[in-house]
């Protein structure tokens, strides 16, 4: 039953594999991102190497770093795990041409718009009334002429 557990989080960790080679890309040619770079490194070889088997609690772990990531990196999409390249490339070719995984997988490292908006600025009800005398001392009328 474990192994069952743990060959099929294996296998939905490897959907991430064409995602994670885009990033290492993208990081190597920034050249300032080395430790990012060793990271994402570490994430894909914890994922590709077939000698070495992790713990179930490690590949779960695992999965929720790299769907942190996954979203950071692309905000718009909400599912839980990347897009197949190869249904995304059914469904939007137009012809018999090829499609290329790294187009659907390019990462852009942009910032990030904040998950939350600005927040609106205030209405301006700008009154203008009369302002209203208020009296502080009895003032007598006759000695004022």
């Amino acid at each position: 039953m474990e192994d069952s557990d743990y060959e099929t989080k294996l296998d939905s960790l490897r959907r991430y594999i064409p995602f994670l080679k885009n990033m290492m890309i993208e990081l190597e040619a920034k050249g300032n991102r080395q430790a990012q770079l060793t990271k994402i490194k570490s994430l894909h070889d914890m994922i590709t190497d077939t000698r070495k088997k992790l713990k179930l609690e490690t590949l779960i772990r695992c999965e929720q770093v790299l769907t942190n990531i996954y979203h950071k990196v692309n905000p718009q999409i909400k599912s839980s795990r990347p897009i197949d390249s190869t249904k995304e490339c059914a469904s939007t070719s137009k012809g018999p041409s090829r499609c290329d995984s790294s187009t659907f997988n390019r990462v852009s490292f942009t910032s990030s718009p904040s998950s939350t908006p600005r927040s609106p600025s205030p209405v301006r009800n700008i009154v203008l009334n009369k302002p209203v005398t208020i009296p502080t001392e009895k003032v007598e009328t006759s000695a004022v002429r």
